[in-house]
């Protein structure tokens, strides 16, 4: 495990030390650490109200997602606990954030969830959201909130509660 976490670090300090660099990336990144997860929110209520049939459906999908991303959130919760960044390490994020957990990111999960729901129905929607969500995510890294394998972590949760969910799709058929 050693030998994983100074991997982690690693990562974590050759994106973290980016910033600071450019008041503009900085923004950008900080936009896509705490904000870019409400655009991807409107789209996903937009493609609901507004798309087509497949697009309601991904809405259903990741409703029924975020439910099961929840379920597993917590439960990995209660078996992992990693500190953030900056409470292990002497830095200061680019964003004020309470010092809690910080395996998975919780942002990351939510981001994926959305974007694989409408990714599993090959909506025009999924990949533009799959490009956000990877923003969010390296966002959290480079702002200091999130370790790499915390938003790896929230990627994989993502994926595994969108396909739970897809399961139990294909068994009440919506």
């Amino acid at each position: 495990m050693d030998y994983l976490s100074s991997i982690n670090e690693g990562l974590f300090f050759k994106i973290f030390n980016l910033s600071g660099q450019n008041k503009i990336l900085d923004l950008f990144m900080v936009t896509g650490a705490n904000y870019v997860i409400f655009g991807i929110f409107f789209l996903c209520l937009a493609a609901f109200f507004f798309g087509s049939i497949k697009d309601k459906k991904a809405f259903l999908l990741t409703i029924l997602s975020l439910f099961l991303g929840f379920i597993l959130l917590k439960t990995i919760g209660t078996l992992i606990f990693e500190p953030r960044p900056f409470q292990t390490f002497s830095i200061t994020p680019l964003v004020t954030l309470a010092p809690n957990d910080s395996f998975p990111s919780d942002h990351t999960l939510i981001a994926s969830i959305i974007a694989f729901s409408y990714i599993f129905y090959k909506s025009k929607y999924g990949v533009p959201m799959g490009f956000a969500s990877i923003w969010v995510g390296f966002g959290r890294v480079y702002s200091g909130v999130h370790y790499p394998f915390d938003i790896l972590g929230g990627i994989i949760m993502g994926f595994l509660a969108v396909c739970l969910a897809w399961i139990i799709k294909k068994k009440i058929s919506f």
